[in-house]
């Protein structure tokens, strides 16, 4: 017999939180690196790669309000460029996702470490502890994780608000920002100056600009928790980008302008101890538990996509099913909403479309996606196994430091592979499949996506050519695309199908 429930329906609001969860660590640490640079080719940087995630949200946002699908870039490339690539958009996705947890966790580590002056070897426990707290929350699931992810957005948002408006009385770029000073402090002999190192170093730090905004496309991962998806998704991903947009302006320029200045806070762990010692007099280390929730939230908040993700590719059976195993969740037709309750009872014979529908069909009643929301359900096999595999990743960071160095390339390499073709995907929905209703239009259109492709693709340029990897990072990622072209080819292909989720 049915129990009428009561439903925790994602809205605008959860989502925009949800980008600002996965994103907002980023801003804490991590690109002051690319200051290497200087001033102003960092800022140069940061507004290209700012804009360009701009495009590439706006043109996402269209195509989700087309094609709702919690499979993200995978789902689109799969339908666009054809289902080889798709698979390997899928697993590069996932792949990204999974090492940016494990790094986040590794930086984690290292504050906890040293707020608390603890020995290195501590480490391993540290992760450990947080990828089984975090996994916690995500497995629980439904209200449970929205309230946690919200209040960890508002909670990181509002320090970074803090220390942006309380740094304000302490800008002095006469100061600080050598650029600025009389040209006979800035000389060839020293690494002061707006642009240093030129078109060659721009090129080096051009990806670490990604740290302000990557993680923001994942969004439409909650595709099958929302109710109207093809308006809320756009909504909530347009609103968090503009806002991810505004802060990283706002920490970078506040940030260049404050003691201890450029030059230094380019190897800074954490970039907003100067301004909080001096708002409240406090040493770095006591300060330093003020950028641990945004560190953990951004570390928390990437394994609810890559778990959707890997979730995605087993249904379509990709990977062993056993992948997409998830816990139990609340049938739709249980499902008490007091707002629109007549209308639901009238819809439940509705609720599932059966896998032999026809293949084409793109897009749904209202009704017909409320009824199928997954309302609690986690897939947490995936959760687990891509949460195993980073921590096998940060061991291999503790014990082997110089691929730990090498993980950043690595990880925005599959990103970069991944946007560009969301940005293919997006020519293609709008040159052949016009006749698609949309619920939102990307004010830039096709142009906004050549954009931000041709920026990406200039980031994966940078990858492969400007580090000092020894082009370790091209290896890893060539030995990769053999390796899932091999099990594509020789596995995959012959058991893959299209998923409940994708012929709806």
């Amino acid at each position: 017999q049915n129990v009428e429930i009561k439903q925790y329906l994602v809205k605008e609001f959860d989502l925009w939180a949800l980008g600002i969860t996965i994103v907002i660590g980023g801003q804490y640490f991590g690109w002051n690196a690319g200051l290497s640079s200087g001033f102003g080719s960092m800022a140069i940087a940061t507004c290209l790669m700012g804009s360009a995630y701009v495009g590439l949200i706006l043109s996402v946002s269209e195509i989700s309000s087309a094609l709702p699908f919690a499979g993200g870039a995978y789902g689109l490339a799969r339908c666009s460029v054809g289902f080889y690539p798709g698979f390997l958009v899928g697993c590069f996705e996932a792949f990204e996702y999974v090492i940016y947890v494990a790094t986040s966790a590794v930086s984690l580590g290292t504050m906890i470490c040293e707020l608390l002056g603890l020995s290195v070897t501590y480490q391993p426990l540290i992760w450990f502890l947080f990828y089984v707290s975090a996994l916690s929350i995500q497995i629980i699931g439904g209200r449970a994780f929205w309230y946690c992810n919200n209040t960890m957005a508002i909670v990181s948002l509002l320090i970074l608000l803090i220390y942006c408006f309380g740094s304000c009385q302490y800008i002095n770029y006469d100061k600080y920002t050598p650029y600025i000073i009389t040209d006979d402090t800035i000389n060839s002999t020293t690494d002061k100056g707006m642009f240093v190192g030129g078109m060659y170093e721009f090129m080096k730090i051009f990806p670490l600009a990604a740290w302000f905004y990557v993680g923001v496309e994942s969004i439409p991962f909650a595709a099958d928790k929302v109710d109207n998806p093809k308006k809320v998704i756009p909504m909530g991903m347009i609103t968090c980008v503009l806002t991810l947009f505004s802060t990283s302006l706002l920490v970078y320029f506040i940030t260049c302008g404050i003691p201890p200045g450029v030059e230094e806070i380019r190897s800074t762990l954490a970039v907003f101890n100067s301004g909080f010692s001096k708002m409240f007099n406090l040493t770095d280390k006591q300060v330093l538990v003020l950028s641990l929730p945004a560190t953990y939230a951004t570390a928390f908040g990437f394994i609810f996509p890559y778990g959707k993700l890997i979730e995605a590719l087993s249904d379509s059976k990709l990977l062993p099913r056993i992948l997409g195993t998830k816990t139990i969740g609340v049938p739709p037709e249980t499902i008490k909403d007091n707002t629109r309750e007549s209308r639901l009872s009238s819809h439940h014979s509705n609720s599932h479309i059966s896998a032999n529908d026809e293949e084409d069909k793109s897009v749904k009643s209202d009704e017909e996606h409320r009824n199928s929301i997954d309302v609690k359900s986690t897939p947490y096999v995936a959760m687990l196994i891509g949460s195993g595999l980073g921590y096998f990743i940060c061991l291999l960071q503790y014990y082997c430091p110089y691929i730990g160095l090498q993980l950043f390339n690595i990880c925005m390499l599959s990103a970069f592979f991944a946007y560009i073709s969301q940005c293919a995907g997006y020519l293609v929905l709008q040159t052949k499949f016009q006749s698609i209703k949309r619920e939102f239009h990307s004010p830039f259109g096709i142009f906004g996506a050549i954009y931000s492709a041709l920026v990406f693709s200039i980031g994966a340029v940078s990858v492969i050519y400007f580090q000092t990897d020894n082009h370790f990072a091209i290896y890893v990622f060539m030995c990769m695309t053999g390796l899932l072209s091999c099990y594509y080819y020789g596995y995959a292909s012959k058991k893959q199908t299209f998923s409940k989720a994708e012929q709806k």
